[in-house]
């Protein structure tokens, strides 16, 4: 029987995302490009039954503009039905965290049908498409003297 990992790498190479593999943890890169940027992606598993993606922002946030930052990613997270924003405040780093859990459901079983690919799709694609639509409003936070309360009203609409 395939671990958990290996189901999310077969996803992912089946629909070309091209992964490289981390060899000491249950853990995959790859990268995306969306309209609005280039970031790395990364995927970790956790005790063979919780799948994590995370987009992880191109840019670090210096040090005076994370409280910034920080109301910003609150603000968006707000509402937000899957997934959410996270800043490291000690290094600036800022990612979009999809998962899921797969523990009711027998590795044997996904191993042999489509269900990981439907699966792995429900948390991929949210994931990269809300970090592509986010990624100008993080920069503008970061480039401008606009307020973060005023950047997520012209982004939420």
């Amino acid at each position: 029987m395939a671990a958990l990992i290996d189901l999310v790498e077969r996803f992912l190479k089946q629909d070309e995302w091209y992964p490289e593999r981390h060899v000491e943890e249950d853990m995959l890169r790859t990268s995306f490009i969306g309209e609005n940027g280039r970031w790395q992606c990364l995927v970790r598993v956790s005790q063979n039954v919780l799948v994590m993606f995370y987009s992880i922002c191109p840019v670090t946030v210096p040090a005076e503009y994370r409280p910034a930052m920080a109301e910003f990613l609150t603000r968006a997270n707000y509402g937000l039905r899957m997934g959410n924003f996270e800043m490291d405040f000690e290094d600036g780093e800022v990612r979009y965290k999809t998962s899921i859990g797969v523990e009711s459901i027998p590795l044997d079983l996904l191993e042999q049908s489509t269900w990981d690919l439907n699966l792995f799709k429900g948390i991929v694609y949210p994931n990269v498409l809300m970090m592509d639509w986010y990624l100008p409003g993080i920069m503008r936070v970061i480039a401008s003297n606009e307020t973060p309360a005023a950047i997520i009203a012209e982004i939420k609409g």
